[in-house]
C-alpha cells in the first residue's frame, strides 16, 4: 500500500485523484501511542466537538431540521463515481478539490485534511506522530460540518454530504461535500458595476446579521479574510467555518470587554451572565469594514 508521500503525489495529480478516492486499505487508528500532550489535545478537541454537537442538536432551527429530513445527502458511495477531479486550493488545514458527480453531472467541492498543510506539518514536527496529528486536524473539518448542518442561511455554503470512513486512505478518511463556488477576487470585484457591488455588500450585511442571531448564539468569524468567501450564482457565501467562535468572551467587569483594533476600540458591557455582550458581532462588523 502506498505511503503518505505517494498518496500526496496522487492528490497533487488531478488525473489520478479518483483512483486515490476509491482505493481502500487497512487502517488502524494509531500504530503507536501518541505523546501525552498530543493525547490531551485530542481529548480536548473531542470534548469541544461533543459539546458543539449537543448544542447544535438542541438548538438547530426548524428549517435546518426539515432540510436534513427531506434532502438525500451524499455519502461515501458517491466518492467512487467522481470524474474530472481537480485541485481548487489548499490552506493550512484543508485541501479543496472540485469534482463532477456521476450520474447527474453536478459539480461539487470536496474538503479533506491537507497532509502537507502547516497545521499537520507543525504538529508532526512537535509530536512526531502523523496519525494523531491528522486526527487533530480532522476535528476542524468535523466542527465545520456540524456548523454547516446546523446553520441555515443562503449566505452560508450548502453542505451536500459527508464521508467518514476509516478504511479509506488517510487523505480521504474525512471528506465534506459542498456546493462549488468561485473564489472571491478583490480585483474582479472592483471591476464590477456599482449595482453588483452594492448587492454583494447587502449579502454580507444579511449574513452578519444572521451570524449575530444564529441558533447557536452570536458567531464570530475569527479569520475574516476574502479567501473565506466564494461567489455562487452571483451570491456571496462564506465557505470556511472551522475557525469560528460560538462563545462570547467571558468577563467579570466591563474592563474585560474592551475590544481593540489598530484603528478602533470598542468598550462593551459585561452582561449579567458573565459574557461580553455583542463582542462577536462587533468583531465581525469591524473586520467586514
Amino acid at each position: 500500500m502506498p505511503g503518505p508521500e505517494a498518496l500526496l503525489a496522487l492528490l497533487i495529480s488531478p488525473v489520478l485523484l479518483t483512483v486515490a478516492l476509491v482505493l481502500s486499505g487497512p487502517w488502524r487508528l494509531f500504530d503507536s501511542q501518541p505523546p501525552l500532550d498530543l493525547m490531551r489535545e485530542l481529548e480536548q478537541r473531542q470534548q469541544d466537538l461533543s459539546c458543539l454537537a449537543a448544542s447544535a442538536q438542541a438548538r438547530a432551527s426548524p428549517s435546518a431540521a426539515r432540510r436534513a429530513e427531506v434532502a438525500e445527502p451524499l455519502g461515501c458511495a458517491q466518492l467512487s463515481g467522481l470524474s474530472d477531479v481537480g485541485v481548487v486550493g489548499a490552506g493550512i488545514t484543508k485541501l479543496v478539490l472540485r469534482a463532477v458527480l456521476s450520474p447527474g453531472g453536478e459539480e461539487i467541492a470536496l474538503k479533506s485534511v491537507h497532509w502537507a498543510g502547516s497545521d499537520v506539518s507543525r504538529c508532526v514536527q512537535r509530536y512526531g506522530h502523523a496519525e494523531g496529528c491528522f486526527q487533530l486536524a480532522a476535528y476542524k473539518l468535523l466542527k465545520e460540518t456540524i456548523l454547516l448542518q446546523t446553520l441555515d442561511h443562503e449566505g452560508i455554503i450548502k453542505l451536500h454530504g459527508k464521508c467518514y470512513n476509516n478504511s479509506l486512505y488517510p487523505e480521504m478518511k474525512v471528506v465534506s461535500m459542498l456546493e462549488l463556488g468561485s473564489p472571491l477576487e478583490m480585483i474582479q470585484l472592483l471591476q464590477l458595476p456599482w449595482e453588483e457591488r452594492f448587492k454583494i455588500c447587502l449579502d454580507l450585511v444579511e449574513l452578519l446579521n444572521y451570524l449575530a442571531n444564529s441558533p447557536l448564539g452570536s458567531i464570530a468569524l475569527l479569520d475574516f479574510q476574502p479567501r473565506q468567501f466564494v461567489m455562487v450564482n452571483g451570491l456571496l457565501k462564506v465557505t470556511d467555518l472551522d475557525d469560528v467562535s460560538t462563545e462570547e468572551l467571558s468577563c467579570k467587569t466591563d474592563q474585560d470587554c474592551i475590544l481593540k483594533f489598530p484603528t478602533k476600540t470598542f468598550f462593551l458591557k459585561c452582561a449579567s451572565h458573565g459574557n461580553c455582550k455583542e463582542i462577536n458581532e462587533k468583531r465581525n462588523l469591524f473586520n467586514a469594514y
